[in-house]
């Protein structure tokens, strides 16, 4: 039950964070030539479904960067747009019906974006599982790619 509630929370936590960067409009990452992500404005796991949340380090703060869910649907801001992402495949150990590698298309401000999740879990808890490590690779349509490691949580709202 604890457990249950700590997902809750990490949920909760994540939607309302604003990104945690505060008022501070710093870039998350470097600006590149390939698509730059950015933080998500909201992160959380709609009720009913189930689905990953996953985030980077920017400082001391863990922003969100990835929210999928278990309708085959993802989100990404990149360079400065939310883009929504359809999952395309699928493999791997899967936790609370959420698979390690997932891969998604979507349409990005420049044209076709490809992202690939690739997640290795962490330990398990009554309604969803930590993931412990992760990548995020991010191609565009121009041939650049960016890959980036990340952190989260996989579960399911009641």
């Amino acid at each position: 039950m604890r457990a249950a509630a700590l997902f809750a929370l990490c949920l909760a936590a994540c939607a309302t964070s604003g990104g945690g960067q505060g008022g501070d409009a710093r870039p998350l990452l470097t600006p590149t030539e390939a698509p730059d992500p950015g933080a998500l404005p909201v992160a959380d796991v709609p009720s009913g479904r189930c689905g990953t949340i996953l985030w980077a380090k920017s400082g001391a703060d863990q922003v969100p960067v990835f929210r999928s869910v278990d309708d085959g649907t993802a989100s990404m801001v990149l360079d400065g747009e939310l883009v929504t992402l359809t999952l395309t495949g699928r493999g791997g150990e899967t936790r609370v019906g959420i698979p390690a590698t997932q891969a998604f298309r979507g349409e990005g401000q420049d044209g076709p974006v490809e992202v690939v999740m690739r997640a290795t879990w962490g330990q398990s808890f009554p309604a969803g599982a930590y993931v412990s490590r992760a990548t995020l690779n991010v191609a565009g349509s121009d041939g650049w790619e960016r890959v980036m490691p990340v952190a989260g949580i996989a579960g399911c709202r009641p």
